[in-house]
């Protein structure tokens, strides 16, 4: 059997993948292999193929698909968050590949607004945008952009519709989850026992991929608009240290990003197809979620740095961009036979904002 995990986005997906590939020879032991295709923990590069029209043969040999067909293992566990965007034609291809190999799709569900929240925050957090939250929810949580990311009825039925008939859906509620752990919450959906993560062998996951909070995204966000544009990975690596520090000293929210009126919007726009999921398959509970009172966001957030700190924040922000080398000094270094240029040291970022 062939389990695939499809995410959603922030549902513990990285813990997921972090705990499996660190406890592969446990997990193999007990006829459980746990595949990779040598991106982070997971099958991104095979997930992020199907965003197209279809994927091509002949597949390399070290593929993930390649490594499912050589598996001797009882039950095969293939997990990438990103099989979440794969595309109606993507997932016909991903069927198709597998052949006749048995396969049920596991998919981990969140309510919408926390999705959402956590969906903009993570973005900020990556620099995948500097748009102010209302004006990125307007545009990909609601409408047209939230149907195909934020509607579960639509993701299911897509790999329904591709032939994988057997789906699990999981809810990503800390109140649902054994030991509030999706980890042992996984290892169960995928058929091995939640009390592995007891067995001495086990190697525990540290806290990855943490959320950061309202006030972090702000900050950050107008950093980022500093610039003028997000920046590109040489310079967000600069930036890190940064989002470390905030992750580090600040406390997450209690509240909800999203005002009344979004709430509202939400509840409007996905309350029908979230109660047929859960007609599907939780027959037995009156709601697909348990019931949750959000306290709406009144205003946006200002920062809680002290004037003195947002100086040394945005003045480490300024000299990143001065440091960083245009394309053509690079090509002339390379030509010159030059050293490349000494990024600054990330421990700087820290000590600009403890600064006063």
């Amino acid at each position: 059997m062939l389990y695939v995990h499809i995410g959603c986005h922030k549902t513990g997906s990285s813990a997921i993948q972090q705990a499996f590939i660190r406890n592969r020879a446990l997990l193999l032991a007990q006829g459980c292999e746990f595949i990779a295709d040598g991106n982070g923990g997971g099958v991104h590069r095979l997930a992020q193929g199907l965003r197209g029209a279809s994927m091509q043969a002949p597949l390399p040999a070290d593929s993930a698909i390649a490594q499912i067909a050589k598996s001797k293992a009882a039950v095969k566990v293939i997990s990438s968050e990103a099989f979440e965007s794969a595309s109606a034609d993507g997932v016909k291809a991903l069927r198709r590949h597998l052949g006749r190999q048995p396969a049920t799709v596991v998919v981990y569900l969140r309510r919408q607004p926390d999705a959402i929240q956590s969906a903009y925050l993570q973005q900020i957090k990556r620099c995948a945008t500097r748009m102010p939250f209302d004006a990125w929810f307007e545009r990909f949580a609601v409408g047209a952009g939230g149907r195909s990311r934020f509607d579960y009825e639509v993701l299911i039925d897509r790999w329904k519709r591709a032939g994988f008939a057997d789906i699990v859906v999981r809810r990503y509620d800390r109140a649902l989850l054994p030991d509030q752990d999706v980890v042992a919450d996984f290892l169960q959906a995928v058929g091995q026992s939640g009390d592995l993560r007891k067995d001495p062998r086990w190697t525990a996951v540290p806290d990855i991929n943490r959320s950061i909070s309202i006030v972090q995204a702000e900050v950050l966000r107008q950093l980022w608009q500093l610039h003028g544009a997000v920046p590109d990975d040489e310079l967000r690596k600069q930036f890190d240290p940064l989002v470390t520090h905030f992750l580090d000293t600040r406390a997450r929210d209690s509240s909800s990003l999203l005002t009344e009126a979004q709430l509202a919007l939400c509840d409007q726009q996905f309350a029908a197809s979230n109660q047929r999921v859960a007609a599907a398959f939780f027959p037995s509970d009156a709601a697909l979620f348990p019931e949750k009172v959000y306290v709406p966001r009144q205003a946006m957030p200002s920062s809680l740095l002290a004037p003195k700190q947002w100086i040394a924040a945005l003045s480490f922000a300024m000299k990143l961009s001065a440091a960083k080398p245009k394309r053509t000094d690079k090509v002339a270094a390379r030509k010159a036979g030059g050293a490349k240029p000494t990024p600054l040291k990330p421990n700087k970022a820290g000590a600009a904002l403890k600064a006063g």
